[in-house]
């Protein structure tokens, strides 16, 4: 599965910032911004450094794996 999300929890509440392309963002209940990219195209520290640029400060970070559900419908599109 080529889809990753990162989990970033702010140190203030802060909207999702304008992201590169190939990034999308999204803020999640409790004011955790995801952030989602391929990584054939895009790498973590990518993405870390476009949070950085925005002026956001992490007070935590996690990784999402993907469920079943993610890995039928990413292979279906595929396909």
């Amino acid at each position: 599965l080529d889809a990753k999300t990162l989990l970033i929890e702010p140190q203030t509440s802060s909207p999702p910032p304008p992201m590169p392309e190939g990034i999308a963002a999204e803020t999640r209940p409790g004011g955790v911004l995801a952030f989602t990219w391929k990584s054939s195209q895009t790498s973590a520290e990518d993405v870390l450094e476009a949070v950085r640029a925005a002026g956001i400060r992490i007070r935590d970070v996690k990784t999402e794996q993907a469920n079943l559900e993610d890995v039928f419908l990413d292979l279906t599109r595929s396909a």
